[in-house]
């Protein structure tokens, strides 16, 4: 499993919020398994991008823990969900504060 997480800072003491988001993440991807690969990428401002990498046997499970990860950030208030796509077994959430 690889986790990578890149941030820029952020104005008003959200950084550390949105790093401790990130932390969670990272903790329960766990559950998809060795090939597995995260990127967590906060943008400058207050954009921020999750993309989840799974190899083909994953997809789909991967997608489901996404798409979990996804709507529990949304219920928290943590971000406003932007767009969703779904490409060649990708999954990209783009998570706009």
């Amino acid at each position: 499993m690889h986790i990578t997480i890149t941030t820029f800072d952020y104005p008003d003491g959200k950084r550390g919020e949105i790093e401790a988001f990130c932390k969670s993440i990272a903790d329960r991807v766990k559950a998809l398994g060795p090939k597995t690969s995260v990127l967590v990428d906060l943008g400058e401002g207050t954009a921020a991008n999750v993309a989840i990498y799974a190899d083909a046997a994953a997809a789909e499970r991967g997608g489901e823990g996404a798409m979990a990860l996804y709507e529990a950030a949304g219920k928290a208030g943590l971000i406003t969900p932007g767009t969703v796509n779904r490409r060649h077994g990708d999954v990209l959430f783009d998570y706009l504060k």
